[in-house]
């Protein structure tokens, strides 16, 4: 999950961040910088027995990365499951920001799109990952 989800969102948030400082769109920065650390937040949570200098340097290179693979299967079901859901959470409410404020949404609508990305977007990864 690391790998193939949050890693891309959290460069994608770090990339989004670069050019709203280059454009001086100071408020879609603050947004931008807000969602790499809430990914992060998301990613510590899987990694419940390593420190933040050992996710640092990598989640899957330290040797506590060895003790979290002999954690029972339900245990990292259920953390993959709650980072599906914080996921989900993050996808939606980036889905009513952009509607809203860029596109020009009402607030109603964009609400509900994002509600519904939010729903979606939750469950796939729940599936994707077989956290269910």
């Amino acid at each position: 999950m690391d790998r193939l989800v949050l890693t891309p969102i959290f460069w994608s948030f770090n990339v989004a961040a670069l050019i709203f400082l280059i454009n001086g769109w100071w408020l879609w920065l603050a947004g931008a910088v807000a969602g790499s650390f809430y990914v992060g937040i998301i990613g510590a949570k899987i990694h419940p027995l390593q420190s933040l200098s050992e996710l640092a340097r990598g989640s899957l290179k330290n040797p506590k990365a060895k003790d979290e693979d002999a954690m029972p299967p339900e245990e990292q079901r259920f953390l993959v499951s709650h980072a599906c859901t914080r996921l989900g959470i993050l996808i939606g409410a980036i889905v009513l920001v952009i509607l809203w404020a860029r596109l020009g949404w009402r607030w109603y609508s964009s609400a509900g799109v994002g509600f519904l990305s939010m729903l979606f977007s939750g469950a796939l990864l729940k599936v994707a990952f077989k956290a269910t």
